[in-house]
């Protein structure tokens, strides 16, 4: 009887589809992610990673010690860039940030729910230039 209360007290009356946008200029070009992953893990701090891809190609930005708002270089303290796919003269590789900055310029908790990160990033890796990058992107919390 307890475990079939617990079971229907978890039940969401409505499904909510995850708001996720990101986007970017790379090279010089539109970089449009059709989908994109939030991962938070806890050990012994707080990861933030956030992955998205586009046709052929990925993205994804990883923050260390991520403590909420604020500026995040991408060459110290374990917090990396990467991009994946086809360049010429390289073929199809992963490089990796030697410079850039990611931001996060909110961490809205709307109720018990979800969440919403909101931000910036830019970084450059081996013949890689990614500029004007921005996330939108909404966690549903269990």
């Amino acid at each position: 009887m307890l475990l079939g209360t617990l079971l229907m007290g978890c039940k969401k009356d409505k499904e909510e589809t995850p708001v996720v946008r990101m986007t970017a200029m790379v090279k010089g070009l539109p970089w449009v992610a059709y989908n994109a992953q939030v991962r938070i893990t806890k050990t012994p701090s707080i990861h933030l990673s956030i992955t998205a891809d586009s046709a052929d190609t990925h993205i994804e930005l990883n923050i260390h010690n991520y403590n909420g708002p604020g500026t995040y270089s991408l060459w110290d303290s374990g917090n990396s860039a990467h991009y994946r796919g086809f360049i010429e003269g390289y073929g199809y590789n992963t490089f990796t940030a030697t410079s850039g900055q990611v931001t996060v310029d909110s961490n809205l908790i709307k109720g018990t729910t979800n969440t919403n990160l909101k931000g910036t990033f830019r970084f450059m890796g081996g013949p890689v230039t990614v500029t004007d990058g921005a996330f939108d992107v909404q966690l549903l919390l269990d």
